[in-house]
Parts: structure tokens; C-alpha cells; sequence
């Protein structure tokens, strides 16, 4: 089995999106937190989630001065 993914319940906590081993797509489905017997395959999906959420946000910082800078080098050309 593996975690693919999760959503918030309306009434609090949250279901996983499961993916089962050896069976179609279509088999996947949305099992509550409370439901899942399996602490290690859930704390691997949260290092993974998090690792994921820093490293998109570092991209942007550098492309944001990265456009900065490229912004006033050209700048700094057209005065001259």
C-alpha cells in the first residue's frame, strides 16, 4: 500500500487517498486517519509532503532575485 494522498474531513482530522498493492486504480480509496493502522507508511507521507512544500518555495525565492537581478543589469545597460 502507499499514500498518495490526503484531504480535510468537514468534521475535523483526515482521510488518505490509498493506493493497494497489486490491485487497479480503481481500487484506490479514502480511509480516515483513524482508521489506518500503519504509523510508519504515515510518517514517511508527512516527511514527503513537507519536503515537498520547502523546496517549491526556495525555487521561488531564487527566481524572484534571479529576476531582480537580471532586472537591473538590463536597466543599468539602457542608462549608459
Amino acid at each position: 500500500e502507499k499514500i498518495v494522498s490526503k484531504r480535510r474531513r468537514r468534521r475535523g482530522g483526515y482521510e488518505y487517498y490509498i493506493k493497494w498493492v497489486g490491485y487497479d486504480e480503481s481500487a484506490n480509496e479514502w480511509i480516515p486517519e483513524a482508521s489506518l493502522n500503519c504509523p510508519a507508511r504515515l510518517e514517511e507521507f508527512r516527511r514527503e509532503e513537507a519536503r515537498k512544500r520547502k523546496r517549491p518555495k526556495r525555487e521561488k525565492e531564487r527566481s524572484f532575485f534571479q529576476k531582480r537581478r537580471n532586472y537591473n543589469n538590463s536597466n543599468r545597460s539602457k542608462k549608459k
